[in-house]
Formats: structure tokens, C-alpha cells, sequence
């Protein structure tokens, strides 16, 4: 779980739609990333390093993108959830994943 601060704001867009906003700051992003990170230096092994002893600016330039993408996507998919329940809004269908 992402212990981000968001604010959550909700638009109605039809009668039965609604358009919900999440805005989620850029450093708590940064700090998930961060952590990610952190936990993929204890864990990953490349040769000629010990394990966990990978430089941070090696696993960067390797791992970034992937790193990136899934914090992201989980970012999208816990703060929308949050949102949904902290403005109680019930979903008629399931709420789409991020792409």
C-alpha cells in the first residue's frame, strides 16, 4: 500500500457519471520511487556485484522505466480506490485499470 496524501476532488458530468480528479504530489511520488528502489538494491543480483550491493545509478538506468511504471500504475489504482471511498461513490461497473 502508498501511503500518499491526495486530494480527491468530484465532477458530475452527466446523470448518471461523474468525473473523479485525484492529484497526488509529485515528491510523495518521488519517495514511493525512491523506496522501490531501495528494495530492489537489497533483493537484485547482477554479476559482478555481490548481492545488494548494485549501485543506485546502475539499477536506475536498468530497472527505471519498469520501476517507474509500476509505481505509477499502482499509484492510479490505490489513490482512485481511496478516492472512491472517501467520497463514498459507488461504481457501477468496475473502475478501468491505469494503461
Amino acid at each position: 500500500r502508498l501511503p500518499f496524501i491526495m486530494h480527491a476532488t468530484v465532477e458530475t458530468t452527466e446523470e448518471s457519471s461523474v468525473k473523479v480528479i485525484v492529484t497526488v504530489p509529485a515528491d510523495e511520488f518521488e519517495t514511493a520511487i525512491d523506496a522501490a528502489f531501495r528494495k530492489i538494491a537489497r533483493e537484485v543480483r547482477l554479476p559482478g556485484f555481490r548481492p545488494g550491493k548494485v549501485p543506485m545509478n546502475l539499477l536506475r538506468k536498468r530497472f527505471g522505466q519498469a520501476v517507474r511504471s509500476e509505481i505509477l500504475e499502482r499509484t492510479i489504482d490505490e489513490s482512485t480506490q481511496a478516492a472512491l471511498s472517501e467520497k463514498a461513490i459507488k461504481p457501477a461497473m468496475q473502475v478501468p485499470r491505469a494503461k
